[in-house]
């Protein structure tokens, strides 16, 4: 038992986990006292590593299965501190744990394999102070490169906000493929030299070793961007449900609204044969009904006759003006929940929008459905507030709100529907007006 370069690697090696740990936890919440616990449980975890005994055993199987449990401790010292440290799920918590060792994994082997290099080819002897320069700018440099690209990556996908959460079944075989890549394979390439003399063969092992980290990181994005789809398409298929249930619901007010509009007209005409005085309490009912009769879209679409009914009265709660010239009949490629979609979330987002406009002249909305030729345009204007906003690479306008895991499914669900028609969605914004155009195009002329 000894303390001695192996100690000191072994500290360092913790240093680089936890480094890599806090950076990719860096999307999580942090919990109270995150710096106090974040600084004792890093010193902490260096004593262990630097401390921790080694032991040289005869013979190669020995020392590679004591190789084997060190370093698997020392990968698994920064899990517990991940969950003192960040409001975040066991499971994303190991994927990390596993994803920070990989990452100071291939910074020390690209140290490793340039310094080689360096002393094999450049003759520098090992321990001179040349060596002992180049062997600190190396480390700088390639820690640097190496940390620099892989959570350049990271927060560039942060953006959408990216998780770090794995299945079961992906943690298990991600983590046996850091473990084996990492650890076990690292340490038998590493005994290289007792089976044999050939050095250049090392290094290959060793440059092998390197670029099996980097497909291991490949996977570790792969994953994270499978996850992520995953969940958006789950939160657009419930999103979708809703719309359904929303729809059916909204086709029954309409109905019920139909029915009272019937009593009510029949109500008037038993007044009128009966030449009876209409009192105070009578008129105002007759004219609440005259002006939801008002508001009764008549497109040729039913599904568009409720949705544009539904939003048309909302406006008028909220003292909007909304205007509409719809060719529902013209939307009859489309599937009524489509409809329902579509116009729903198109409109909800303009009533948004006006709704934060302290000018009353402005709060105003106007749809225009119309066909000429082959080409169906839908075009929605409406008045917004002056603040930069910003698009995505498709040219759509990004929601405005904090909250992005839950904001902004609206407009994409939009995009999904029109592109599921082959049409095309684009939005623009000239002085303070917000236009949304949609154009399907048809075989028809």
């Amino acid at each position: 038992m000894f303390f001695g370069t192996i100690n000191y690697i072994n500290c360092i090696l913790v240093f680089e986990s936890y480094l890599a740990a806090f950076l990719l936890c860096a999307i999580y919440e942090k919990k109270s006292g995150f710096i106090w616990k974040g600084i004792l449980l890093s010193l902490a975890a260096m004593t262990i590593g630097y401390f921790f005994p080694f032991f040289a055993f005869d013979g190669i199987f020995p020392n590679v299965m004591y190789w084997v449990m060190m370093y698997s401790f020392l990968l698994i010292l920064t899990f517990p501190s991940i969950l003192l440290c960040y409001h975040i799920d066991v499971r994303s918590a190991l994927s990390i744990t596993f994803a920070s060792y990989m990452v100071h994994h291939m910074a020390n082997l690209l140290e490793g394999n340039v310094m080689d290099i360096l002393a094999f080819y450049a003759g520098v002897e090992q321990g001179s102070n040349l060596y002992v320069l180049l062997n600190c700018l190396t480390y700088f440099i390639t820690l640097g490169i190496v940390y620099g690209l892989f959570f350049f990556v990271y927060f560039k996908q942060k953006k959408d906000p990216i998780q770090a959460s794995f299945h079961s079944m992906q943690i298990i075989l991600f983590s046996f493929g850091v473990v084996l890549t990492t650890i076990v394979i690292s340490i038998l390439v590493r005994f290289y030299p007792w089976f044999s003399s050939t050095y250049v063969l090392y290094m290959v092992s060793m440059w092998q070793n390197l670029i099996s980290c980097v497909i291991l990181s490949l996977l570790f994005y792969t994953i994270l961007r499978h996850n992520h789809m995953e969940s958006e398409l789950e939160v657009e298929t419930r999103l979708l449900e809703e719309k359904k249930k929303q729809y059916e619901l909204s086709k029954e007010n309409i109905e019920s609204l139909n029915i009272k509009l019937h009593d009510l007209k029949y109500r008037m005409q038993m007044l009128a044969d009966n030449n009876e005085q209409v009192s105070r309490d009578d008129l105002k009912d007759i004219t609440k009904g005259i002006g939801i009769y008002d508001s009764l879209a008549k497109t040729g679409n039913t599904p568009l006759d409720i949705v544009l009914t539904e939003y048309a009265l909302r406006c008028e709660n909220n003292h909007i003006s909304f205007t509409s010239v719809a060719d529902g009949k013209s939307l009859e490629f489309m599937t009524q929940y489509d409809i329902y979609t579509l116009f729903g979330n198109a409109i909800t987002n303009a009533i948004e929008a006006v709704m934060k406009l302290k000018e009353a002249d402005k709060r105003q909305i106007s749809l225009v459905i119309k066909k000429k030729n082959n080409v169906l345009l839908i075009i929605l204007e409406n008045y917004f507030d002056e603040k930069p906003i910003k698009k995505d690479s498709e040219h759509h306008i990004i929601s405005s709100k904090t909250d992005k895991l839950s904001h902004g499914y609206g407009t994409r669900s939009m995009a999904m529907i029109v592109e599921r028609y082959g049409g095309t969605i684009q939005s623009e914004i000239h002085d303070d007006i917000y236009t949304l155009t949609i154009a399907f195009y048809t075989n028809e002329e």
